[in-house]
């Protein structure tokens, strides 16, 4: 017999909501240069079941709520500078804000696991890493909180000299992550 198989079962609901939108605005400045916007957020809030997280985490921790924000700005410069020279100029930034919250926090496991003679959880939905050889691990989690930004910022310039087109530029990429 395998002693390591799950030996508990449930079914959970795994309900997504979602709103997003986007915005974009396109306008010509000049006959020598173009602007473009755009804005895009997004708003997630999922539930999963342990097992489709991981597949070591018991469904006695209960559902997985895991919402999630993002949000993004894109803008575009173009613009003529000579009929041989081309010069365009993006920038944009991403934000997203994640969040993993567990049903079930340590002091209610434990007193519906009967278990005594401990001491008292900090408040917070935390799951006590349970192992008992031969049964389903249970816990060793904890709620957290990510959150992420990316900026960039590019520039390409065209030139055109006779029958020859040359194309250069560069870009800069800034990360920044944050988990709590």
């Amino acid at each position: 017999a395998n002693l390591q198989a799950n030996n508990y079962r449930e079914l959970f609901r795994i309900p997504i909501n979602t709103n997003q939108g986007d915005v974009r605005v396109d306008h010509t400045l000049s006959d020598r240069q173009n602007l473009f916007v755009r804005f895009t957020y997004k708003d997630v809030d999922s539930t999963t079941s342990p097992g489709q997280t991981s597949p070591t985490i018991s469904a006695l921790a209960g559902t997985i709520r895991v919402p999630e924000q993002v949000a993004a700005l894109t803008v575009a410069h173009n613009m003529v500078l000579k009929p041989t020279l081309f010069n365009e100029i993006r920038a944009g930034f991403t934000g997203r804000n994640f969040l993993r919250t567990y049903e079930q926090d340590a002091a209610t496991l434990i007193s519906q696991m009967g278990i005594t003679g401990l001491a008292a959880p900090p408040a917070g939905a935390a799951l006590p890493d349970v192992q008992i050889a031969g049964y389903q691990r249970v816990g060793g989690l904890a709620e957290s909180a990510t959150r992420d930004r990316t900026f960039q910022l590019l520039d390409n310039v065209t030139w055109t000299k006779g029958s020859h087109t040359l194309k250069f530029g560069g870009s800069w990429n800034h990360y920044v992550m944050d988990r709590y």
